[in-house]
């Protein structure tokens, strides 16, 4: 470069000139890169995904902001600029910000908090905001930029209020306990029905661990295993296994829980679990006291004195008790359980009561019938003997509570013994009033025979001989006789006859008949005797003792026309209570027995019922009067004994005489 001297005139007019043109090159230059460099800053400003806003931190009004910023607010970039920061919030929210923007402007720090914004159309919108404040032309600004986080905050609020309705449903699960705890079980949470459960309030329980709360010593490490507490297997977020045990309460005593474990996995945080206890005390309590019912139940049922079966819907056999075992001879309920049926009971149908068992079924009706059992026709049953019974039937359902049926219930109820007892008293009551007939007209007709024979006899002692008059007169004092030898029947048959009782041992009346008997019974029956030794004493007239036997022996002789063995058997018996009750004419206690055992022909039920009925007799006209067993039933009765009779036809009959034997000291006299 050239220099020139200031003090030439044309020279310096020219350095002026170039002076001017630098300067407004350099101003063309430095408008040019302003122009460029708002350009590439609004370039900037655009070209980025977030929201920018930039305010002044002097006026704290909108200086500056993208499209993004627009966009999101709603509005033009024109309606941003120059607002207030405060005019882009809700009104209830615009308090909260100016002190701080001025925090932000005192420093250099980047600011991060979240903002509510109010929309062009009105509507809220959370945004995420990050601030820093800068210098530019002297001045300070404040670039803000934020994001919409408005679905993140909502599902926020969701989670918050569903936590919340969760928290809240926990803290009020009737008879639920619900603790959460991390995976080392110190508690975090404690509902009301844990304070209930197990006494301790939330205050005591949160931060303590379940070692020192609830699980009792001798089962921690089982306990602690089953929770899975301090595994890696809690962080999975499974389904823990239900477990039934003993817990402690805080007065040291156990209550049974049900427990169910859950883990839940909460993001960045430990595992927590919640632990869900059911308090069974209540439940335990109800069981127990239905098992007792049940066990009652049971035991009344299977000590019940009545024969019971339970059938289910379809009438087959599902229990049955052991009175019902015992009546029909059952070991083993598999015997019949699943394999007896009531509709296929072949007896049942054929006495005409399976049409009341199907009404049982079908309307819930309660049957009642007697039931002539012949337990020999039954397959499932076994009974040796006594197969034939007759059972009190009644049948009635077991229903549901909205009446369906589901069971019936069958109970059986032996009274054969009682209705044999009911024969067996409505005979004596029978015999005893035939006897008191008996005896009344036996007095009489003794009385009419007495008159009739003294009449024949003064007759007969004034006529001679040769009187053809004489024959008839006999014949009519022989029938007359006769027929005082009935009448003495009848009254011995009536209790009615006059005895003459001494202290007599049947083994010597026995003795000193033999001969007489072996005569009355012939050749062809063989008798037997066998005498017990030592017998006891009894009180009886030892002629009505000789006509009873005598009366047995032709009896037994007459039943063996073909020959046979007659065996008479002596013994001091024991006539027990159960004996007594079911024959209402017998006193319990010790007898002497005589027994008159045949092997004749037999006699049937019908037979038997009237054997001691007077005139009653089997034999052709003309060959018995039917006096001769009435006569021993009225002797036996008369001496305080008893007589029993058993015979089946073709296997003979057997006569029991029981007359009560002395006391020790009465015996031996008169």
């Amino acid at each position: 470069m050239i220099r020139r001297s200031r003090k030439s005139a044309k020279p310096a007019k020219k350095t002026a000139l170039r002076t001017t043109t630098s300067d407004s090159s350099r101003y063309r230059q430095l408008v040019s890169d302003r122009i460029e460099s708002e350009a590439r800053y609004r370039l900037l400003l655009e070209s980025t995904n977030e929201a920018v806003i930039i305010i002044d931190s002097r006026t704290g009004r909108i200086t500056d902001c993208n499209d993004c910023a627009a966009g999101l607010l709603g509005r033009s970039s024109q309606e941003l600029l120059g607002l207030h920061q405060s005019e882009i919030h809700p009104s209830g929210e615009r308090d909260k910000y100016p002190a701080m923007f001025r925090r932000i402007a005192t420093t250099r720090k980047y600011f991060r908090f979240e903002c509510l914004f109010r929309c062009g159309n009105g509507t809220d919108m959370w945004t995420k905001v990050r601030a820093r404040a800068f210098r530019a032309g002297g001045r300070k600004y404040i670039l803000a930029t934020f994001y919409n986080i408005t679905l993140r905050k909502r599902a926020e609020e969701a989670m918050r209020d569903h936590e919340a309705r969760f928290l809240n449903l926990l803290e009020h699960i009737p008879d639920i306990a619900v603790q959460g705890y991390d995976t080392n079980g110190v508690v975090r949470y404690w509902n009301k029905a844990s304070e209930k459960v197990y006494g301790y309030s939330a205050a005591e329980a949160v931060g303590r661990n379940l070692d020192d709360l609830i699980i009792p010593p001798d089962i921690k490490p089982l306990f602690r295993q089953a929770l899975g507490l301090g595994a890696a297997a809690t962080r999975s977020g499974e389904l823990m296994p239900p477990t039934e045990c003993l817990l402690l309460r805080k007065d040291g005593t156990l209550t049974p829980v049900y427990s169910i474990h859950t883990v839940v996995c909460l993001e960045g945080k430990e595992p927590e679990m919640f632990c869900l206890d059911v308090d069974l005390s209540q439940r335990k309590l109800a069981e127990e006291a239905l098992r007792r019912s049940e066990n009652l139940l049971s035991s009344i049922i299977e000590q019940s004195p009545i024969a019971t079966w339970i059938c289910d819907a379809q009438g087959t056999t599902i229990r049955q008790n052991a009175a019902s075992r015992r009546l029909f001879g059952i070991d083993r309920d598999e015997q019949t359980i699943g394999k007896y049926n009531l509709f296929k009971d072949p007896l049942l149908r054929d006495q005409g009561h399976l049409e009341a068992v199907r009404r049982v079924f079908a309307d819930g009706h309660t049957a009642r019938f007697t039931l002539d059992y012949d337990l020999s026709k039954v397959d499932c049953v076994q009974v040796p003997h006594a197969t034939r019974r007759l059972l009190q039937t009644t049948l009635f359902p077991i229903k549901d509570t909205d009446g369906r049926l589901v069971d019936a219930v069958v109970q059986h109820e032996d009274v054969t013994e009682l209705r044999n007892a009911e024969d067996r008293l409505r005979q004596a009551q029978k015999m005893e009033a035939i006897g008191k007939l008996a005896g009344g007209i036996a007095h009489d007709f003794n009385n009419q025979l007495t008159v009739i024979k003294g009449y024949c006899d003064l007759m007969l002692q004034n006529m001679p001989h040769a009187n053809p008059l004489r024959e008839p007169i006999e014949q009519i004092l022989k029938a007359a006789t006769r027929s005082i030898s009935m009448t003495i029947h009848l009254l011995a048959y009536s209790r009615e006859q006059v005895l003459r009782p001494e202290v007599i041992n049947l083994n010597a009346v026995l003795t000193d008949m033999v001969g007489a008997l072996r005569q009355l019974l012939g050749g062809s029956i063989t008798l037997s005797m066998n005498l017990e030794e030592d017998l006891g004493e009894v009180r009886a007239d030892p002629a009505g003792v000789q006509q009873a036997i005598t009366n047995i022996v032709v009896n037994a002789r007459d039943a063996m026309p073909k020959g046979g063995q007659l065996t008479i058997r002596t013994a001091e018996v024991l006539l027990d209570a159960d004996y007594a009750r079911d024959r209402p004419d017998v006193s319990a206690g010790p007898h002497v027995m005589m027994a008159f055992r045949d092997t004749g022909i037999g006699m049937d039920d019908a037979t038997l019922q009237r054997i001691f009925d007077p005139f009653y007799t089997t034999k052709a006209l003309g060959q018995g009067t039917g006096l001769g067993l009435s006569m021993v039933y009225g002797f036996v009765k008369q001496s305080g004994g008893h007589i029993d009779v058993a015979s089946q036809v073709g296997q003979g009959s057997t006569f029991c005489i029981f007359l009560p034997l002395l006391p020790h000291r009465e015996r031996g006299k008169a």
